[in-house]
């Protein structure tokens, strides 16, 4: 899925437009862009077109629920997250690293896309797109404390010296999505910090226990459905 949205190394990944565009919708929809951005997407990465503007010359693109790409997203939007692919470059197949970028970098180059005006969010939409990407953020940052290695080599790792296999033992697998609704809530009030303060009842200073859980790791808007008709 990674050579869907880029080519070459991580460098040419994060330096290009289409590809970040790609990525964060993936996560969030994020609007209208241009048909050359729309042709690039449709043709060669996973968006879906649902809808033209003839005025304009925009056109709106859609992102299908898809677990494993929005896992794919997710994984690329943390800056401990690493792995290795194989490409062919000049015919020759080379190995080459891909690490994902921090939350901070992600969110200015939400900004830098949205000035630039080669994606307008909807009327009143701009708010919108920033607070789901936060909520999805603060998720995130719970769904890392849980699914996270114990740092260090696993006990079959002793005599194994192949370095993809190492940074694999350090990488978070993101293998359960669900989080703690109650301490997602306390995320997003603290600002994504960790409120240790509300997991302890404040009057008889026990823990505090949460069985609801919350799993979401994409929010899409389903262009690709009348709303008038339903």
């Amino acid at each position: 899925l990674l050579l869907k949205i880029g080519e070459g190394n991580k460098e040419e990944w994060f330096a290009n437009h289409n590809a970040l565009i790609n990525l964060l919708s993936t996560r969030v929809q994020m609007g209208q862009t241009t048909m050359a951005v729309t042709s690039d997407l449709v043709a060669r990465a996973y968006a879906n077109l649902s809808g033209f503007f003839d005025e304009c010359k925009a056109a709106q693109l859609a992102y299908l629920p898809d677990p494993v790409c929005a896992r794919l997203a997710m994984c690329m939007m943390d800056e401990h997250f690493a792995f290795k692919i194989k490409v062919k470059v000049g015919g020759i197949l080379e190995t080459i690293p891909v690490n994902g970028m921090g939350k901070n970098w992600w969110t200015s180059k939400l900004r830098e896309i949205f000035s630039t005006g080669l994606v307008r969010p909807e009327k009143g939409d701009f708010g919108e797109v920033i607070v789901a990407l936060y909520m999805l953020f603060c998720a995130d940052l719970l769904r890392k404390s849980t699914n996270e290695k114990p740092k260090g080599k696993d006990e079959d790792d002793d005599d194994d010296d192949d370095d993809s296999k190492k940074t694999m033992v350090k990488q978070p697998p993101y293998v359960q999505f669900s989080v703690s609704l109650d301490e997602w809530l306390h995320r997003l009030k603290s600002g994504g910090r960790v409120d240790k303060a509300a997991k302890v009842n404040p009057e008889t200073g026990d823990a505090v226990a949460c069985n609801v859980t919350v799993g979401f790791i994409q929010i899409c808007h389903n262009s690709l459905r009348s709303y008038g008709e339903s």
